[in-house]
């Protein structure tokens, strides 16, 4: 058969769609990865996944506690309104810190560089310094004026200080930071004697921090909080400190676990006190042996270094310190997954898996308990375990794939019901200007009718192996134009036609009847159906010049099992299994209209307790009628007979008085019966 001409919303129905929805569905899931390798994922990390996660883990009480060796010093704004300014006199923080070393801290890290006597002369006091008392540092391009680099000569800067097990950084499963054409700069000449190293202090957008920066082949810089640590070991591992394992990223980067600024301000020391009791000789009863002092020295209102992209809001760098030197003695440190790329992967497949397949109602359901079920277990994971996993970005990858390919499928349904209704219309308007054309000449004639009803098949129910057939035939008074025609091309192989002329009263019996006697001698010379098809077509073209349509649908059972079906401007066949029952749309044009119309023509195998079956326009009067049947399609389960198909039809109709004769086959197999067959 030949095909028809082709329509613009022929793309959807002949599954020439898929390829551009799959490829749309690939570049937003590629814009995704792209996003995650991007600069954006940080952003969209620290401003939106991290709140969230930090957040939802303070309101469920698992935030961990600040340590108990941590003590936090800050000039506060009573410090500052003691000393009158912003700042402690050198002689004054030399006093201060000093006076710290004296309680035999484990170490005292300041959070500020001390570069503020740019001449460079040092203080001298007489008094020996080897204390544990480190200072910040800011790497830099440019050479700045008025600093003097690091100078990078003590071990607290050799790389081999820190190699445990392994001879170089090769051995370690991820890289360190690059420095390599950076100045660093720190305290100036005047702390020397004071500082015995200095870390740096800077962090990275991601809310991480570098562990080390690596200055050269020899030289490294670890971060400040580091020196919190007893020891300090790069094995082939990774970092441990006090032999505790700290997880990393491939980058060397360690994950800031953040806790609210509030558990800092209630347990800080004020600067104030420290001083008074310094420079009155008095011993210091807030520090014990073994603490680790964090001394903040720009925590005034206006002085405070504030950080953006905090998960509680703006933070202090020096409280990101404290964090970390509390998961250094609590060993509570945040392990971040690194197989994002490959979570946004697989969640862009599901979503393309759950588009294409999920039925409307389910899909949302769906979709919604995706989000509750997985940012549940992404929460749980993070507040119960210190692990964090990609959370936005696969969630998004999911939504977008899966929205695509579910837009496409309910559009290809929509494509389908708008062909149905397109074809009904061009078929009721042919009918409609025909029947405008000829005189009303009903005469409902009883002996007319008698001759019609000879016209039917002897049988109208019967089986033939392993197939139970029935034809419904319902005429309304007068004339009628269906027909119905049964044939027994061979032993294992029947035949039944059954279609309906435009018309009614002697306009369509006429023709209907010269179409029985047109089968009867196709019949006689064993004509295939597609060739008594296209004779039908070719006698009424030329015999009524196109004033006679005929719908047509015919099929051929064969005791093998398969059946061949064809569709001629009806509303096509449908199929009934056990739990589902499928339109199987045959695009096709009636007979008549056309020296060469278009026929449709499906071949299929029935398996037990299936149903085909098929209908004529008088149960669907309308499109809305048609379109109604094709939706609650899902209502009809294994039907049994044709009246259980007949009261589906009625139920399923707008007006179920019909106006026009109504004529139905279907053909169903049994188990049973198939077997003895």
């Amino acid at each position: 058969m030949r095909e028809g001409p082709e329509r613009p919303h022929s793309i959807y129905l002949n599954g020439q769609s898929w390829p551009i929805f799959h490829g749309i569905a690939s570049v937003f899931l590629l814009l995704v990865l792209l996003i995650q390798i991007s600069p954006l994922a940080s952003y969209i990390e620290t401003r939106i996944a991290a709140p969230l996660l930090f957040q939802v883990r303070e309101m469920l009480g698992k935030t961990p506690p600040l340590s108990s060796r941590l003590k936090v010093i800050t000039l506060d704004d009573s410090t500052f309104s003691y000393l009158g300014g912003p700042r402690l006199p050198v002689d004054q923080l030399e006093d201060v810190l000093l006076h710290l070393a004296a309680a035999e801290p484990e170490s005292i890290l300041i959070d500020g560089l001390l570069s503020d006597r740019p001449d460079g002369s040092e203080i001298v006091t007489g008094k020996a310094a080897s204390l544990p008392i480190y200072s910040g540092s800011f790497p830099s391009r440019v050479q700045l004026k008025y600093r003097v680099p690091i100078d990078f000569s003590k071990s607290t800067y050799q790389l081999s200080s820190y190699l445990d097990g392994i001879a170089s950084l090769e051995g370690l499963p991820y890289s360190l930071d690059q420095r390599n054409d950076y100045k660093i700069y720190g305290h100036s000449k005047s702390y020397g004697h004071l500082i015995n190293g200095t870390g740096h202090i800077t962090y990275n957008l991601d809310g991480t921090i570098s562990a080390f920066y690596q200055v050269n082949d020899k030289t490294v810089l670890p971060h400040l909080s580091l020196f919190a640590a007893d020891t300090i070991k790069l094995r082939h591992d990774g970092l441990w400190l006090d032999e505790n394992k700290v997880p990393m990223s491939k980058n060397g980067t360690i994950v800031i676990n953040h806790r609210p600024p509030t558990l800092f301000y209630d347990s800080a020391i004020s600067l104030k006190a420290i001083l008074k009791r310094a420079l009155a000789g008095e011993p210091e009863p807030s520090i014990k042996k073994g603490d680790v002092v964090l001394v903040l020295l720009a925590f005034a209102t206006g002085n405070t270094d504030f950080h953006e992209g905090g998960p509680f809001g703006e933070i202090p760098g020096g409280l990101m310190i404290g964090s970390l030197i509390s998961d250094l003695h609590q060993n509570s440190w945040i392990t971040r997954s690194e197989n994002d790329l490959l979570l946004i992967l697989l969640f862009g497949v599901i979503g393309i898996v759950l588009g294409i397949n999920a039925r409307s109602g389910h899909y949302w359901m769906i979709l919604i308990g995706s989000w509750i079920i997985y940012s549940g277990i992404v929460f749980y994971a993070f507040s119960y375990g210190n692990l964090w996993f990609a959370w936005l970005l696969p969630l998004i990858a999911f939504n977008g794939t899966s929205l695509i390919h579910f837009a496409h499928v309910r559009i290809q349904d929509e494509m389908k019901l708008i062909l149905i209704e397109k074809n009904y219309y061009e078929e009721k308007a042919l009918r409609l200007e025909e029947m405008q054309k000829k005189s009303e000449l009903e005469s409902n004639l009883s002996l007319g009718r008698a001759v019609q009803k000879l016209l039917l098949p002897k049988e109208l129910n019967a089986k033939f192996f392993g197939f139970d057939y029935e034809m419904l035939y319902k005429p309304t008074s007068g004339l009628s134009g269906d027909w119905l025609y049964a044939w027994d091309f061979s032993l294992g192989e029947r035949r039944i036609l059954m279609g309906d002329v435009m018309g009614t009263g002697p306009s369509a019996a006429i023709p209907m009847a010269m179409i029985i006697g047109l089968l009867n001698d196709c019949e006689e010379h064993r004509l295939t159906l597609e060739e008594t098809i296209n004779r039908l077509n070719q006698r009424l073209y030329e015999l009524f010049d196109q004033q006679v349509i005929c719908t047509l649908s015919a099929l051929s059972v064969h005791r093998d099992g398969h059946v061949e079906i064809y569709n001629a401007g009806g509303p096509g066949w449908f199929l009934s299994g056990k739990n589902h029952t499928e339109h199987l749309t045959l695009r096709s044009e009636p007979i008549g209209a056309k020296s060469k119309p278009l026929i449709g023509h499906l071949r299929l195998q029935l398996e037990p307790q299936q149903t085909l079956f098929t209908f004529t326009d008088g149960y669907c009067q309308s499109s809305k009628d048609l379109k109604r049947v094709i939706r609650n399609l899902r209502q009809l389960q294994s039907p049994r007979s044709s009246e259980d198909i007949e009261k589906f039809l009625t139920e399923s109709m707008a007006h179920p008085k019909s106006k026009d004769d109504q004529t139905l086959i279907c053909v169903s197999t049994d188990k049973t019966q198939r077997k003895t067959a």
